[in-house]
């Protein structure tokens, strides 16, 4: 079967090619493999929580053997870079700042190695990170690329439920949290951040519901994670200044 390498990372731009071109150099310089690099995952910029989700998302369609390479650099401090493999299977490379946290959690580590080049360099995705993930595609023993890693200094940062972990082009939000067990029709008071924004409802099906109309639902990713959006408006997010990170709570009105 042929092997995938998903890149997740809010370098959207040209910086997407120099990343894949320079994987596909090496894997050209290593050998013939039957290996795919398959379209870039935005990320919404340095958002952390987003490439958490986002990460975790790609990884529950992809099969085992799928190597994600996870690229954001927002944090000040400078975190050791490191690749794992994960208790499904998956491997993933990237940067041992928290990124990760959702998948290990969920998944576990079966093992775990940091980089042997640890030394700081400008755009590790292309200059550094490229070449481990080329060669970890391409079927290099894991040793021969890196050095032992303790689990115990993994990095985890966990995402409080009621987070809001990604925003799609319809302005629907994604919402960190168990699946929801409300009767349809049931009003809700909606509260961004403790502070009341809105007068919303529970449905099955938003789209049912009157344009513009505030909807709670059980969305599409992951066990059925809560969403809420404005029916058939994409503007949701952008009138009332709601973005990723922000928490989303709600209460039965009475």
């Amino acid at each position: 079967m042929r092997k995938k390498i998903v890149i997740v990372s809010d370098c959207i731009d040209a910086a997407y090619n120099e990343m894949r071109q320079k994987i596909n150099s090496y894997i050209d310089l290593y050998g013939d493999f039957d290996i795919e690099i398959e379209p870039l995952v935005p990320v919404k910029n340095f958002s952390m929580i987003n490439a958490q989700f986002l990460t975790r998302l790609m990884a529950e369609i992809y099969p085992p053997g799928t190597i994600f390479m996870t690229i954001i650099g927002p944090t000040r401090f400078k975190s050791e870079r490191i690749f794992f493999e994960s208790k499904k299977g998956q491997i993933f490379v990237g940067a041992n700042s928290g990124i990760f946290s959702w998948i290990v959690n969920d998944f576990g580590i079966k093992t775990i190695f940091k980089f042997n080049n640890q030394n700081w360099v400008s755009f590790g995705g292309k200059n550094v990170s490229a070449e481990i993930t080329a060669k970890i595609a391409c079927n290099f023993p894991y040793r021969k690329i890196g050095i032992n890693f303790n689990k115990k200094d993994f990095y985890n940062q966990n995402i409080l439920d009621g987070t809001i972990v990604h925003i799609d082009n319809f302005g629907l939000m994604k919402i960190k949290n168990a699946q929801l067990n409300l009767k349809e029709g049931t009003k809700l008071e909606l509260f961004l951040n403790s502070k009341k924004f809105a007068v919303g409802i529970y449905a099955e099906r938003m789209m049912d519901y009157s344009d513009g109309t505030w909807v709670l639902y059980n969305g599409s990713s992951l066990w059925g994670m809560p969403e809420l959006g404005r029916v058939r408006k994409d503007t949701s997010t952008l009138k009332t200044k709601i973005k990723v990170g922000d928490n989303i709570k709600w209460r039965i009105k009475k």
